[in-house]
């Protein structure tokens, strides 16, 4: 490590200890911890600390609770709970397309049986016991 980069990520370690204890120098006592806070703490920009300290990122995240690790078990869990309801879903609507083309058989013998009977009633022939 060159001297620069020491004397860069002592900062930023610095900056980010400063913060947690609510003692910037530039940033307010109070203010949240952020990847913006510690790098304007320690006057380099949020993309130096994602290039070029992924540690001291890490470091960040990590204070924050939610490490890389822990960001991807969750996405993972939560990945895992939408398969199961688009899984579940599907099997709704493959059973409601199912009921509806049921529904829809009875409907039309129902009606084909109310036409017969209508015809009956009214005297229009003999019925024949085939549905027209």
């Amino acid at each position: 490590m060159t001297i620069e980069r020491n004397r860069t990520q002592h900062r930023l370690e610095m900056a980010l200890y400063r913060i947690q204890r609510g003692r910037g120098r530039i940033v307010k006592g109070d203010a949240k911890l952020t990847f913006a806070n510690v790098a304007r703490e320690a006057e380099v920009s949020t993309a130096t600390i994602h290039n070029r300290y992924p540690e001291v990122a890490e470091k960040i995240r990590a204070a924050q609770g939610r490490t890389s690790r822990a960001l991807r078990d969750q996405k993972n869990e939560q990945l895992r709970v939408a398969r199961a309801t688009i899984v579940r879903l599907r099997k709704e609507l493959r059973d409601s397309n199912n009921d509806a083309a049921s529904l829809a058989s009875i409907n039309r013998t129902l009606e084909l049986e109310i036409r017969r009977l209508r015809a009956v009633m009214t005297g229009g022939g003999v019925a024949t016991g085939k549905y027209n």
